[in-house]
C-alpha cells in the first residue's frame, strides 16, 4: 500500500505531464536504489532533466514495441526501419 507522501508525489508528477507508465518506472528505480519516493527527492532534480530523462523513456519504449511488432516480418530490417521512424 502506497504512503500519502507516495500519493502525493505521484499526483505531482502526473500534474506535471508524466505518465502512469513512466510514474511506476521512476518508482521501480527509487525502490531499487533505496531512494525515497516523495516530492522533496523529486525537487532535487530540474523539471528539465525529468522531461529529458521521461522523453528517453518513451522514446525507448516505442523503438520496443515497434521492434516487437516489426519482428515476425521476414527479411524485414527493423534497425533500419528504427531509424528513420523514431529520429
Amino acid at each position: 500500500m502506497k504512503s500519502k507522501e507516495e500519493h502525493d508525489t505521484i499526483k505531482w508528477m502526473s500534474d506535471k505531464g508524466f505518465s502512469n507508465k513512466y510514474i511506476e518506472h521512476t518508482i521501480n528505480i527509487f525502490e531499487k536504489e533505496g531512494i525515497s519516493f516523495s516530492i522533496k527527492t523529486m525537487n532535487s532534480f530540474s523539471l528539465k532533466e525529468l522531461k529529458e530523462g521521461y522523453e528517453y523513456f518513451e522514446k525507448q519504449d516505442n523503438e520496443s514495441f515497434i521492434e516487437q511488432i516489426l519482428s515476425d516480418m521476414k527479411e524485414f530490417n527493423i534497425k533500419e526501419s528504427l531509424k528513420l521512424l523514431c529520429h
